[in-house]
């Protein structure tokens, strides 16, 4: 796009300075430098709206790591029996919580 713009500014100046009288001269420079101002400051413009859009991003970006982060259930491997019935001792409930 930069070269383009370049390539843009290139081609209009030619076309500007095929005059030949010094008062066109003179009003061809201010054109040109009117111009060159024109397409650096819409450059800074179109450049700080791209760098806003990738920070807008970036938060998005970070809240939803944080939320996928906060969503996470940690997960033991100890087995809980919560049966009445059931009567199991301290090594039959180890044995069930094994991770073999």
């Amino acid at each position: 796009m930069k070269i383009y713009i370049k390539n843009e500014l290139a081609t209009f100046q030619s076309e500007i300075y095929k005059t030949e009288s010094s008062h066109q001269i003179d009003r061809r420079d201010e054109v040109m430098y009117f111009v060159k101002i024109y397409v650096h400051h819409h450059t800074q413009i179109m450049l700080r709206q791209i760098r806003y859009n990738e920070s807008c991003f970036h938060v998005k970006l970070l809240l939803h790591q944080s939320r996928a982060a906060s969503k996470m259930v940690d997960v033991y491997s100890q087995i809980i029996v919560d049966m009445p019935k059931v009567k199991l001792n301290q090594n039959q409930l180890d044995y069930l919580s094994r991770t073999d």
